[in-house]
């Protein structure tokens, strides 16, 4: 017998004639399978993996044999099918993206003729940097009064900052004069003489 069926046998002889049938059936094991390309997903989110079929036994990376599993930290999950003809499995890596991004930036900074202040919200992972300047590096140097801004993103979250650069009322941006016989300040309003 090579195919699946129902055959039957008559056996005969002087003293009469029996009869009998039996079933075939063939048993294939598991067809390959996938559960999904590897997965990043967010810090509180899960997936859910699940068996493609409750026909065979299930055995899970954890050991548990349901017909499905919630996937909700970094690591790889796999899935292995079997029956008395075989077995087959999968993989899958699973990623929780947990990066967090922080920007500290100075509320408030004075600013004088010539002042340049290097503003940084560098993290230490992956992430986009979109400044209201329009750049898009993780810092800038910037030379003139304004409010700047910052929004950091990852794929799953994002944080923002600002720094509001004043002019300074007590700069000393007048001209210093010196004379063989005085030092005289204009900008504070002083004069020294050599006697």
């Amino acid at each position: 017998m090579t195919a699946p069926g129902t055959y039957s046998i008559t056996a005969s002889n002087q003293c009469g004639t029996a009869r009998d049938t039996v079933d075939v059936s063939f048993i294939q094991g598991p067809d390959p399978f996938t559960l999904g390309p590897d997965t990043t997903i967010c810090a509180g989110e899960t997936v859910l993996l699940s068996a493609p079929s409750s026909f065979y036994d299930v055995l899970w990376q954890d050991g548990s044999g349901m017909l499905h599993l919630i996937a909700d930290h970094t690591g790889r999950y796999w899935l292995r099918l079997s029956n008395e003809c075989g077995a087959t499995a999968d993989t899958i890596d699973i990623n929780v993206d947990s990066r967090t991004p922080t920007v500290t930036l100075a509320p408030e900074l004075l600013w004088c003729q010539g002042d340049q202040f290097t503003l940084d919200a560098t993290q230490p992972f992956a992430a986009t940097y979109l400044w209201t300047t329009g750049a898009t590096s993780s810092s800038i140097i910037v030379n003139t009064p304004g409010m700047y801004a910052v929004n950091v993103k990852t794929s799953c979250t994002q944080a923002s900052g600002q720094s509001d650069i004043e002019p300074d009322g007590d700069c000393f941006d007048e001209p210093v004069f010196i004379s063989p016989m005085c030092s005289l300040r204009m900008a504070m309003g002083s004069m020294m003489c050599l006697l």
